[in-house]
């Protein structure tokens, strides 16, 4: 195309793009190199804002000037209404911005000659008011999650500087932030601002000069860059520079980014980094894969693949970087390629890939974009546009949805006004105008092409995807459960595939764990029983998904494994008590059960090996022999997980007190089983009311929130949760034991919360299992005596029918129970529902009441462990799993 009749349009793409590019090469004349693009700063202009030349003055005597007044005024003018100056978009903006401010104002306050700066009247207020802004501020900092340039060596200085100044300050995460200060000498750290260079008709006088700029610079830091010339190098620069020379067609060698950055588990960004960087790792990766012979650094391809600010820049980079390793993989024989590589792609590639495409497009809001942010919607464009003919997302029925979902955004990105976002991280949070144009015309400019996939790439779906049978069906019986009224069909539908892909991993997990030494029974329809297995994932995916992603993939993992034990052992441990001998000698027999499981918990400690307590009559003591080996095992899996090891004692304790009374509910429910088998049947071949309550002077509701609600594993599964989403224990006490342990009230309430919510679960699952329970002889709910007293007809209250969440199989559409079932046992379960309505309306409560006291991540996460547990009490309601 003739260039002068294409600039006759000044709005194309493809001319914006060159003027971009004329535009950064032209800044190389400059001294700034294009990093004048960047967006202004508080702390960068209060530290300006301080400079002081010696000056004489008229009279003869020395003073000292203040050179840039204007930097001062601009410092002034940022001050909130609230005392921050220039707050951002994250925490350590806000600190960072208002400790330099406080430090120039102090600066100003002291210095008995103010040449160049206007009189103020109300500095003693600006320094209050910026003061109990910071006290807030610091009181209220997650310094562990903090991810900002050197915060951990800028703040310490700055409160030293201000403690000088009379401003002294003390908040929970002082003592963390000490601790990474003492890791990192004090050296001037820069991130990178990785931009790209992205078409096929551009100024190739001016695109040529800025790859001699690029090499030129690579060459003199000896194959490694920083932000820009003789600044400290970075992996993100140098990756990105080496993937620009690449695409131009310039040669550009790996081999000292590689020494420079590898470590033994990922790519660092820089030296003494404080936390591994997802962009890094990324930008490593793809410029290996764009190299002339990436099968040459195989062990760092994996590397880079295995290591998992504005979380969609990090999903675009993570997609580029997947695409190009699945073509990698598939383009190249396994022989090639290793088990290595062939294993982590099978595992990891789909599933994050249709992770990420799931993410963006929650994300998209009505008006086509993502956070009414032209930047980011182009980093939103250019993921799904590098996702969206993966072989996967049709039938997973992404395919359409993404295609409408980057017609919409394209639409926003064409009428949007291009302004920078702030979102890139240095030691504050900036903005840039090129890198926000660059991207935005990237987005404008890439075109959706079918990618000619190889048959071994396809071959991926055979085994892990459900069938379009399963799918359908599952989606259909999902959608019809109260807690997902309102979740959209393409979500629900893509979390069920989601929940397919975890599977594979979670049967490899169960087997290498090997904790149960026997073979479940063959159940119908040939499944071996394991029904659950099919289910576990797929409760754990939709809910995540349906309360905003509350949990990361590393913990849904865990809590599906665990999940799935849960299964295992309830099974185990109904077989074991099940035993005719344990009833023999009086009892004798279940008590030296419970005396196994007093011994394997000695001290609330840890496990404490096989021994067995008590007397046991000879013919139990293999069994409990074995039974020994196999607890030991599990109660392994949880007291030496890694987040159990690295919780707070009490924590700990609290949660092995908790898996102790999960295994002795087991062994009390069994023995009351036992006993009420030995009961007499009515006439109408139903049981008799358990009588065993009664003789222990104890109620239905005493049982149900005790042994019954212990027996379902929720409140030890809440607690191993709890360990799970919360920061690790600093033994020097400076931070909550764990994340509901902010107040008392906080930990008061989320142990209420776990309460009700094992008692609910209970009372679902008895409702859905009555058939099953009284054809093995299990007690239930139904078969205390409160619920043989009278018949009663009843009505749901217009209040409840119109509650979201409540679950009313036998409802009719007016919201009354039929009244022929209203007889014998559908009567009982029917008041069962009752009562379960009753303990969902606390647990309602205490969810609301707890909300105002968590942090919102943590109160995400909870959404999702309550919504799991929720749905199996829905799913039990209406189909029974457990067979």
């Amino acid at each position: 195309m003739d260039a002068s009749i294409d600039r006759r349009n000044q709005n194309t793409p493809a001319y914006k793009a060159r003027e971009l590019i004329r535009t950064l090469a032209e800044s190389l004349d400059t001294p700034y190199h294009g990093s004048s693009f960047m967006t202004k700063s508080v702390y960068d202009t209060a530290w300006v804002a301080m400079v002081t030349k010696p000056s004489m003055a008229a009279d003869g005597d020395r003073r000292r000037r203040w050179l840039f007044p204007e930097c001062f005024q601009f410092v002034l003018e940022s001050q909130g209404p609230d005392g921050g100056f220039g707050t951002g978009p994250s925490e350590v903006d806000g600190i960072l911005n208002t400790m330099a401010a406080l430090l120039a104002l102090c600066k100003y306050q002291d210095s008995l000659v103010t040449d160049g700066i206007p009189g103020l009247d109300d500095v003693a207020g600006r320094i209050t008011r910026g003061k109990e802004f910071l006290d807030h501020a610091l009181q209220c900092w997650d310094v562990q999650s903090a991810m900002h340039v050197g915060f951990e060596v800028l703040v310490p200085s700055l409160l030293d500087l201000l403690r000088y100044e009379g401003l002294d300050f003390h908040f929970p995460g002082r003592a963390a932030l000490m601790a990474l200060n003492k890791r990192k000498a004090l050296t001037p750290l820069l991130e990178a601002d990785p931009t790209q260079l992205h078409s096929d008709d551009l100024d190739s006088k001016h695109l040529s000069r800025l790859c001699d700029f690029l090499a030129a610079n690579l060459q003199n830091g000896r194959g490694v860059v920083g932000f820009a010339p003789n600044v400290l190098a970075d992996a993100d620069d140098t990756a990105k520079t080496i993937l620009c020379l690449h695409l131009l067609g310039r040669d550009a060698e790996c081999d000292q980014m590689i020494e420079a950055f590898e470590e033994e588990g990922h790519f660092k960004t820089y030296d003494l980094e404080s936390n591994e960087s997802l962009s890094a790792n990324c930008n490593v990766l793809l410029a290996i894969l764009s190299s002339k012979s990436p099968a040459s650094y195989l062990p760092q391809i994996i590397k880079a693949l295995a290591f998992n600010l504005e979380p969609q820049y990090c999903m675009m980079l993570l997609a580029q970087a997947l695409v190009g390793a699945l073509k990698f993989w598939g383009s190249n024989p396994d022989d090639v390629v290793g088990p290595s590589l062939n294993t982590l792609v099978g595992d990891r590639i789909p599933l994050v890939t249709l992770q990420i495409i799931v993410r963006t497009l929650s994300a998209q809001d009505g008006s086509g974009s993502w956070k009414e942010s032209p930047e980011i919607t182009a980093y939103a464009l250019l993921t799904l546009e590098k996702l969206c003919d993966l072989p996967w997302c049709a039938p997973a029925g992404l395919d359409i949805h993404i295609r409408e979902a980057i017609s919409r955004g394209t639409r926003f990105l064409e009428q949007a006004v291009i302004s920078p976002a702030v979102i890139w991280v240095e030691k504050v949070t900036y903005g840039s105008s090129i890198l926000s144009e660059a991207y935005c015309l990237a987005a404008l400019h890439y075109n959706v092409r079918l990618n000619p996939w190889d048959d071994k790439v396809r071959a991926l779906l055979q085994g892990t995807f459900p069938s379009g049978e399963n799918l359908n069906g599952f989606t259909s019986f999902f959608s019809r459960l109260p807690i997902f009224s309102n979740e959209p069909q393409w979500r629900l539908r893509a979390s069920i595939v989601e929940g397919y892909l975890f599977a594979p991993g979670l049967r490899r997990a169960l087997d290498n764990l090997d904790i149960f030494q026997y073979k479940e029974p063959e159940a119908e329809g040939g499944n071996n029983g394991k029904d659950y297995l099919e289910y576990i994932p797929l409760t754990w995916t939709t809910c995540n998904n349906a309360a905003s992603f509350g949990i990361s993939s590393e913990i849904l993992y865990d809590m599906l494994v665990i999940s799935a034990l849960n299964f295992q052992i309830d099974k185990y441990l109904e077989g074991i008590t099940e035993d005719e001998c344990l009833l023999s000698d009086g009892g004798v027999g279940f008590e030296s059960i419970r005396s196994v499981i007093q011994t394997l918990f000695q001290d609330t400690q840890l496990p404490k090996g096989s021994s067995m307590g008590g007397a046991p009559v000879p013919q139990l003591e293999p069994l409990l022999r074995e039974m020994t080996d196999t607890l030991s095992r599990f109660i392994a899996v949880v007291s030496e997980h890694p987040h159990v090891s690295q919780a707070s004692p009490h924590a700990r304790r609290r949660l092995l007190r908790q898996l102790s009374l999960f295994l002795q509910a087991h062994v009390t429910h069994g023995e009351d089983s036992a006993h009420m088998r030995g009961q007499s049947i009515q006439d109408d071949g139903e049981w008799m009311p358990f009588k065993g309550a009664q003789d222990r002077g104890s109620s239905y509701y005493d049982w149900v929130r005790t042994t019954s609600a212990d027996h379902t594993s929720c409140p030890y599964s809440f607690d191993l949760f709890t360990c799970l989403i919360s920061q690790p224990w600093d033994v020097s006490g400076s931070q909550p034991e764990d994340c509901f342990s902010s107040t008392s009230q906080a930990r008061y309430l989320a142990s209420d919360v776990r309460q009700h919510l094992a008692t609910l679960c209970r009372q679902y699952n008895d409702y859905g299992s009555v058939k099953r329970d009284h054809a093995e002889g299990n007690l239930n709910s139904i078969d205390f005596p409160e619920f043989h007293r009278r018949q009663v007809h009843y009505n749901i209250r217009e209040e409840e029918r119109k509650t979201q969440n409540s679950f009313y199989p036998m409802r009719q559409k007016n919201g009354h129970r039929n009244p022929a079932l209203v007889d014998g046992v559908e009567q009982r379960r029917a008041e069962l529902m009752e009562i379960a309505s009753y303990e969902r309306e606390c647990l309602d409560l205490g969810l609301q009441r707890l909300k105002g006291l968590i942090s919102g991540q943590t109160e995400r996460a909870l959404h999702v462990f309550v919504n799991v547990t929720d749905l199996y009490g829905q799913i039990y309601a209406v189909r029974d799993i457990n067979t």
